[in-house]
Parts: C-alpha cells; structure tokens; sequence
C-alpha cells in the first residue's frame, strides 16, 4: 500500500508548479498545405466541424519537437513533449515507462477570407522518358499566401521541471523564430512559417489569486478559441541558431526580350493567386525549382563520380512498366536513413520515399501590378512540308517583365552540397536552364546578387553578375 508520502509525492510531480502561456503568430508567407487526408486524387485541407481550415495541434507539436530534438538532443526533449511513440522501447526490448508531454498544443484555425484557398495540380513523372505515369495526376488543396495562425501554448512546469519553463519557452521561440516548415508537401514551395513577437504569461499555482486567474484565461482560451490572455510580457527569444543550417534569398526576373510562361490548366494561361490579403499574385512554384535544381544537380553528381541510385542504368534494369512506386523509391529496396545519407548524396538532399528531403523552395510571387502580360499566338508546323497542322492553332499570355523573390532553405548542409547549389545558381543565371511550361521560353535571370546566411555560406558570395 502507498504511503501518505507517496501519495503527497506523486500529486506534486503531477500537478504543475507553475504554469506558461506562450503566444505568437505564424506567418505563412507563401501558403500552407496541412493536408488531412484525401479524397481520391485530391489531398484535401483539414478542417473542423465549421468547415474552418485549421492546422492540427498534433502538427505543430511534431514540427517543434522534431526541430528541438535536432538542436537539443532526444533525452532533453522527452522531457519536455513526453515519451515518443516511436521509441518507446530500451535497447533490450524492454518497454519504457511512458510519460506525458507537459506542453498542451491545441488545433488553430486558420485566418484567411473565406474561399481564398486554391488548388495545385501536379504530376508524377517518368524522369527518363520525360511522360507522366499512369495515375500520377493528383490536386493539393493550399492556404492562399499570406495565411496567419494565432498559436497559444500552455506548459505545466512540474516539480521535475522546477524553474525550466522560461528557458524552455526561450529556446522554442528561437527555433520558430529561424523559421520552421509545416505540412507535408513541403517539397511543392509551401508551409515556411516564421514568427517575430512572442509574449508570454507566467501562474504560480501556489498562490491562491494566480491559480484564480489561471483558470479563468484557460477558460477564456477555451471558450472564445482565440488568445484572450492579457497583462502578458515579451518574451526575448534564444539567440542559439542551427550553424548547420543555410538559408539563400535571391531575386529572379525576366531578362528584356525574354518571357516566361508558369500554365495552370488547359488554357495556358499563367498562374495567378489570390492572397489571403486580397492581393493578386503571379506564382512560380517552389516545385518548379525544386525539379530544376534536383536535374542538374544530378548531373553534376553523376560527373563526379558520386552514386546516383535514379540513374539510367538502374531504370533500364527494370524489363516492364515503371510504377511509381518505384520511381519515388529510386529504384532501391528499403534503406535506413544512414545508408542513404552515405550512399546517395542526391537523393539524401533532396529526398526519396525512404527520407524526406532536407532543401525548401519557396514558392515565388511576382505582383500582378509589377508584371507585364502579352498575348502571343501560335501554330504548330508539319516538319516535312512546312504547313501549318490542322486544329492546332493556339495562342497564350506570357510575361514579359517580372521578378520573382525566393528563398531556399537547407538543413544539415554539407561543402559539396553547397557548392553544387551555387553552380546550379549560376547556371541559372546565364541561361543554361530554363524554367516554366515552354521549351522555347523561360530564361530567367538574377536581379540582384544572392545574400545568404548560415554555414557554406560564402559559395554563394562569388556569383557575379
């Protein structure tokens, strides 16, 4: 039988000390793909019983702890968001003894107008023949740029965590401070989030009026769903910074006697969003770059000798239909992240099925008051007899005048990496690659010279314009 003592023990180790209330706002410069599930080939926004577009607490709480796991290590973390389900078992098998995260996250909605969320189609496809798989055609439903998320946390600062949970809270905000990415199509330029201001509010529930007014702004919190807390402070955020980390901001614009052409549909016309501020944007998708620097960083891979596993030779191997299955597994049987990170340089960047990839592209907005559109018409030619084919008159608008702002952002940079994604910059630069839906168009330029921060950072100081 316990004892009184053991009982007195056991309450306080469970029952918070203090109590903090962390609140900021995430910014989703260029839009969120929070997916929560799918209906058929669509990958659908999650919503509450509203109908209310909101990012899951389940997703926020994933993307701190993995982000403060790879700053402050698995055993700091655990204490502060709990045992993982994923290692839930010691080395001998044994099971360990579960414990709960003192962090409370909840679901946010969403603050954007009504109906301003858009979709995305892409495709899967055959990377050596150049064509689309069978079933490779699939929509994504995306928040409108400039989406914002208010977020309220609450920590239970318990007797093992005595005097933690300001310094805990500091070191958060540091890492959403540095910029984290949320939803799971991170790879197609959307879900960067940052937040500048932070304020916070401390309980001592040990004090009768504090525990008074703890409960009536939980309350508060719970009852109206957004952040009523008042009298609340800054909170200066951790300057500690991921050193291993690079991030990249570059201009791209259209040269003169140059165009551009980014088709959404059937129409090809060029693609346009609206932002959830009402403005109206030309886009060039983050997935865009994304394929364009993953090709020719390839190449170079393959010139200097390093083992690419979604090679021609390993997809000449294969004597039937390619799935795509197979093409998002490159070609490999299943991999820990280690082999794949020793093994296959292109694939450990930019990712696979076996890992997600470590580079983000955002995607690039152009104001639509700061572009040039022109009409064109086209016509295809028969090559042998120089006349025009039948039925296939068309015609289109591209952009002639524009910028596009981007930023890349690389997680565990290594020397060769960097040094492949400034020769893929300047190569952009002077023309050897081409972006967009025409063969013909889609010469793009550097407007101004890239500033860049973060490790490996100085590659990109020697790009000259």
């Amino acid at each position: 039988m316990p004892t009184e003592q053991d009982i007195n023990q056991s309450f306080c180790q469970r029952m918070p000390y203090r109590v903090y209330c962390l609140t900021f706002t995430l910014q989703f410069k260029n839009g969120l793909a929070a997916g929560d599930g799918n209906f058929g080939n669509e990958m659908l926004l999650a919503r509450n019983g509203k109908e209310e577009l909101v990012l899951r607490g389940t997703s926020i709480a994933g993307v701190l702890r993995h982000s403060y796991e790879k700053q402050y290590g698995e055993e700091n973390t655990a204490l502060f968001f709990g045992t993982s389900a994923e290692k839930k078992y010691n080395n001998d098998g044994t099971e360990k003894t579960l414990a709960e995260s003192p962090l409370l996250v909840s679901d946010v909605v969403l603050n954007i107008p009504k109906s301003t969320e858009y979709r995305r189609t892409h495709h899967l496809r055959n990377r050596h023949t150049g064509s689309v798989l069978d079933n490779g055609l699939y929509s994504i439903e995306i928040a409108p740029p400039n989406t914002i998320a208010h977020v309220t946390l609450w920590f239970n600062e318990t007797e093992q965590l005595k005097e933690c949970g300001e310094v805990f809270l500091k070191n958060l905000a540091g890492l959403i401070r540095n910029g984290l990415i949320f939803g799971g199509n991170s790879n197609r330029g959307v879900g960067l989030a940052t937040a500048n201001e932070f304020v916070y509010k401390k309980y001592s529930l040990s004090e009768k009026e504090q525990y008074t007014e703890y409960l009536n702004d939980f309350y508060a919190w719970r009852k109206n769903g957004t952040n009523s807390i008042v009298n609340s402070e800054k909170l200066i955020p951790q300057n500690d910074s991921d050193t291993n980390n690079l991030a990249v901001e570059f201009t791209l614009q259209i040269p003169r006697g140059q165009d551009l052409l980014i088709a959404e549909g059937n129409d090809m016309s060029s693609h346009k969003i609206t932002a959830a501020d009402g403005n109206e944007y030309y886009l060039l998708p983050g997935s865009a770059l994304h394929g364009l620097f993953r090709s020719w960083i390839t190449r170079l891979a393959a010139r200097e000798g390093k083992s690419v596993s979604d090679s021609v030779e390993n997809y000449e191997k294969k004597q039937r239909n390619i799935k795509g299955s197979e093409i998002g597994w490159m070609f490999n049987e299943k991999l820990n992240v280690s082999e794949i990170d020793k093994k296959y340089p292109v694939e450990s960047l930019f990712g696979s099925l076996h890992k997600s990839g470590r580079i983000h592209f955002t995607d690039a907005l152009c104001p639509v008051d700061d572009a040039l559109l022109q009409h064109r018409k086209h016509v295809a030619l028969d090559a042998i007899s120089g006349g025009a084919i039948e039925h296939l008159l068309f015609d289109n608008d591209v952009l002639i005048k524009g910028s596009f702002n981007v930023t890349m952002i690389v997680r565990d940079i290594k020397i060769y990496e960097a040094e492949w994604l400034a020769k893929t910059l300047k190569a952009l630069h002077i023309g050897l690659l081409r972006v967009g839906s025409s063969k013909a168009a889609g010469r793009l330029e550097l407007a101004d010279k890239p500033q860049s921060v973060g490790n490996f950072a100085d590659f990109f100081d020697t790009i000259t314009l």
